[in-house]
């Protein structure tokens, strides 16, 4: 039997406008045209200006929007060749739609194909601002590099696409996990811009009492850097109502199959963690419930705890 769970999982600090004090590189607003925008592959999807005002961003004009089917193992998205190189640039900053809940891959290409990427999660049916550092693209697991480093004045091309058809694809042989839906999707982009102002990365080291700690994640910030594999039907959104420090916690809404598993997995980046002793966060559940709490090592070792978590509806 199916039933509705509810955890929160809490941080602290405040979710600030990615756009501060930026300034473009190179833009492209979607007011009137794509500007050379293209869907990835323009055979299954259909690339066009939309100002729908159903789905249309407050304060925003026209959008790109994009509508493709996600497909077992497949790849859908959208891209543009560049005029001019990326050399001042430090950050990607756009507003982000789509359909459903999905990992987004973030690519840049250069001139002797080699590719880098980063990714995030984006959340259903809502507008979000994201910001992400150049810095954080790594070499992409399929190319090679002369050099193994992003070299802004190489980049030729940016790229944006929903990697749910990948992320299915991984995960079909794994009986424990839930595969994102597979079918007919669309996802709208606005005000997509190269910046010469970074952003601040969302760990942050702290000094509580003498002790030094190493706040990995608030949830109060885009975009959200966890990929979450749950059933048809998971809501993922944050929440100013339930929280156990600062303004915002994370919530996810589920119906849990027998047999299968939440999963909630994130990439520390370059978060300074050496000497850590031990791992400290704040969860409610709507029902009793165990978690697993696991990290896996660069080598491929993996280490686990159980943790109990008893309800607390109210």
């Amino acid at each position: 039997m199916l039933r509705p769970h509810l955890v929160l999982l809490v941080g602290s600090a405040l979710l600030v406008s990615a756009w501060a004090a930026a300034v473009p590189v190179v833009s492209w607003p979607f007011d009137q045209d794509l500007a050379g925008w293209n869907a990835l592959d323009p055979a299954t999807a259909t690339l066009q200006i939309s100002r729908d005002p159903a789905v249309a961003r407050p304060g925003g004009d026209g959008a790109a929007a994009l509508r493709y089917t996600r497909t077992l193992g497949g790849l859908a998205g959208l891209g543009v060749e560049l005029k001019e190189p990326l050399t001042s640039g430090k950050s990607l900053r756009f507003w982000l739609r789509t359909q459903a809940p999905t990992l987004v891959l973030l690519v840049l290409n250069e001139a002797d194909g080699s590719s880098y990427n980063t990714a995030f999660f984006s959340l259903a049916a809502v507008w979000q601002e994201i910001a992400v550092n150049l810095a954080e693209f790594t070499l992409g697991d399929d190319s090679s590099d002369e050099n193994g480093k992003l070299d802004l004045d190489q980049v030729n091309s940016v790229g944006l696409a929903d990697a749910g058809g990948l992320v299915a694809k991984l995960v079909e042989s794994l009986s424990l996990l839930q595969p994102p839906e597979l079918g007919p999707q669309q996802l709208w982009l606005d005000d997509f811009a190269v910046s010469d102002e970074g952003v601040e990365p969302r760990w942050e080291v702290l000094q509580p009492e003498g002790r030094r700690e190493v706040r990995l994640e608030s949830f109060e910030g885009l975009p959200l850097q966890w990929l979450i594999l749950s059933a048809a039907g998971t809501e993922v959104a944050y929440d100013n109502q339930v929280r156990h420090e600062g303004e915002l916690s994370l919530r996810v809404r589920y119906k849990l199959p027998a047999g299968k598993l939440l999963v909630l997995l994130t990439n520390p980046g370059q978060a300074p963690l050496g000497g850590a002793t031990r791992l400290r966060f704040a969860v409610r559940s709507w029902v009793d419930t165990t978690l697993i709490v696991g990290f896996k090592e660069r080598d491929g070792s993996q280490y686990s705890a159980v943790v109990p978590v008893a309800a607390s509806p109210d």
